[in-house]
Order: C-alpha cells, then sequence, then structure tokens
C-alpha cells in the first residue's frame, strides 16, 4: 500500500475531484437548461395569452358590429312593413272613394229624368 504522501494516493484523490467536479458542472448545466426551457414554456404561455386577450377584443367588435348590423336591419324591416300597411290603407281608401264615386254616378243616373229607358221625349 503506497503511503499517504505519495504520488499513487495524491492521483487518486485528484482524480475523485475531478468527477466530482463534473458532476457538480453537469448538475449547474442541467439546471441552467431547465430554467432556461421553463422561461421559454412562461413566455409561449404569456403570448399565447396575449393573443388569446387580443382574439377575444376582435370578437367582442365583431359581436358588436353584427349586433348594429342586426338592429339596422330590424329597423328597415319594421319600416318597411309601416310603408306596405301604409299603402295598403291608401289602396283602401283609394277603392272606398271609388266606390263612393261610383255610388254618386249611380245616384245621379237614377235621379236624372234623362238618362234611363223610362224617359219620355218631349213632343
Amino acid at each position: 500500500m503506497p503511503a499517504e504522501g505519495s504520488p499513487a494516493v495524491h492521483n487518486g484523490k485528484t482524480h475523485c475531484m475531478g468527477i466530482v467536479i463534473i458532476v457538480l458542472v453537469l448538475v449547474v448545466i442541467v439546471a441552467v437548461v431547465a430554467m432556461a426551457v421553463t422561461r421559454k414554456r412562461n413566455r409561449d404561455m404569456d403570448n399565447r395569452r396575449i393573443e388569446a386577450d387580443s382574439q377575444r377584443q376582435l370578437a367582442d367588435v365583431a359581436a358588436v358590429d353584427a349586433e348594429r348590423l342586426k338592429a339596422e336591419a330590424d329597423e328597415q324591416a319594421a319600416h318597411a312593413r309601416a310603408e306596405a300597411l301604409a299603402a295598403q290603407q291608401q289602396q283602401l281608401s283609394a277603392q272606398e272613394a271609388q266606390d263612393k264615386v261610383d255610388d254618386l254616378d249611380a245616384r245621379a243616373d237614377e235621379i236624372d229624368p234623362d238618362q234611363g229607358s223610362d224617359a219620355a221625349p218631349d213632343a
């Protein structure tokens, strides 16, 4: 067995210390890589959250526009229905007026002594 101060014992301790240093360096590298991966994952998630928020805002704006367009269409349809009813009322009023004219003409023909088959020629 070599003595404690001999070069063979000293090389064994140095070799052991080299392995410990390599292991520690590897542990530090793994920890740094793990931290970098975690940071990247967190950054990616934050970017996705920002993108999702942006999409929600666009959807909200589109929903407001769609609601406004629907309200305008409903208003236009109601206006068209009102105009159709007004036109129908005008047609009924015009028909009623024409019926009254026809009745007055018929009454005038009944009263007029010169109209009809019963009229006698003046001799």
